[in-house]
């Protein structure tokens, strides 16, 4: 039997759908039980001729907007990555329980890539992001420092085979560090704006009720701007060993990071949805372990490596954003859909900082590596500084 259009039934949110299908489905059933849409005469239409739940799943999958939800996961990783650079200008070559009384200026370049896999909700998703944070720290007395920071990078993220974007993220923010005995205290206040030039395949085609047929194939594209404060805390203990050559630090930090996607039309496909002005906020708490020792390589240069792991816990295993389709009423609401991430991960990072005595520079270089349930991500930066 021919699928008939019946406002007063969810007939376009189906028993095999997705939750982004779904969500899409009621949507379209509050709409027409609401105030309709000229705009998608047509495709309602189309929809009436249908025969088989997988014509209708695969014309949702083409209205739904988990793409615009995945950008929030680059945005969320930029802005966690950011508030740790803040807090690590320099790892002194001599492990003192306290942090050294100097000045620190860094500049860190660094590049990271980070995958998750298909999940029942979602397409594959990667981000590649690149670039530069730099900064410097000053005391305030022999236990107290200041910092501010800022970075810029360049972003690339694809969700699937038919959706991509580029774009560029920038940040600034303000940190403090405090240590009493081997106890350290920090915290560090961060925001930032990430830019994504976005570009997504809709492919609608059907046969309207006069035998004609839609054919809405065509690349929409959009701006969508993600802005980003977070708040930090933080707390560890530093032990130290073997004479001042060796040291072991357990720590804890819960971040809180705020998210908002702001409001974009997609251009260039009649169906291109109108994105929502969305909000949420996301919690982190990450418990470390690092430990370290120094070694004199001789002509005043001395090395510390060090080894950190991680254990991240979040407090959501999904980011969204909400979305209209063309023609629809405020009152009809608007429907949300995700992007799924892991709320567990661990990460390990290996390092080694090379200190010139005799001029006080240094040089850190760094690979992590992080790992969750769906998702890896691997970073490699190299940093460069001087104390004075």
């Amino acid at each position: 039997p021919v699928m008939r259009l019946a406002p007063t039934n969810n007939r376009f949110a189906t028993a095999n759908m997705n939750l982004n299908e779904t969500n899409v489905g009621l949507y379209i059933n509050d709409v027409l039980n609401g105030e309709g849409s000229a705009e998608l005469g047509d495709l309602f239409a189309v929809m009436a001729n249908f025969e088989t739940e997988e014509e209708v799943i695969q014309l949702m999958s083409q209205l739904t907007t988990g793409d615009y939800a995945s950008t929030q996961i680059s945005a969320q990783r930029g802005a966690l990555g950011f508030a740790q650079a803040l807090q690590t200008c320099d790892r002194p070559t001599t492990a003192l329980s306290t942090l050294e009384d100097t000045r620190c200026h860094w500049l860190q370049i660094s590049g990271t890539k980070y995958t998750r896999d298909a999940t029942d909700n979602a397409l594959n998703f990667s981000s590649y992001d690149d670039g530069l944070n730099g900064g410097f720290r000053f005391p305030l007395d022999g236990q107290t420092f200041v910092t501010f920071g800022g970075s810029h990078e360049t972003i690339t993220v694809n969700n699937g085979t038919t959706f991509s974007a580029k774009g560029n993220r920038n940040q600034f923010g303000v940190a403090f560090q405090t240590s009493r005995g081997p106890w350290e205290f920090s915290g560090s206040l961060s925001t930032g704006r990430s830019t994504y030039n976005a570009n997504r395949l809709i492919n609608i085609e059907g046969n309207l009720p006069d035998g004609t047929q839609l054919d809405a194939t065509s690349m929409a594209s959009t701006t969508q701007v993600v802005s980003h404060t977070n708040l930090r805390f933080g707390a560890g203990y530093r032990h130290v060993l073997a004479g001042d050559q060796f040291y072991i630090r357990p720590g804890i930090d819960v971040d809180a990071t705020r998210l908002r996607s702001w409001s974009a039309q997609e251009l260039g496909n009649r169906y291109g949805v109108s994105l929502q002005d969305t909000t949420q906020w996301a919690t982190t708490v990450t418990a470390s372990l690092e430990m370290g020792a120094d070694t004199d390589l001789g002509q005043d240069v001395k090395m510390r490596g060090f080894l950190r792991g991680e254990a991240i816990f979040g407090d959501t295993d999904n980011l969204y954003v909400d979305a209209r389709l063309p023609g629809t009423s405020a009152s009809d609401g608007s429907f949300r859909n995700y992007a799924d991430v892991d709320s567990r991960s661990t990460r390990l990072t290996v390092g080694a900082t090379f200190n010139n005595t005799r001029n006080n520079t240094f040089a850190d270089v760094t690979y992590e590596r992080q790992k969750g349930d769906r998702s890896r991500s691997s970073t490699f930066g190299v940093k460069l500084g001087i104390n004075f």
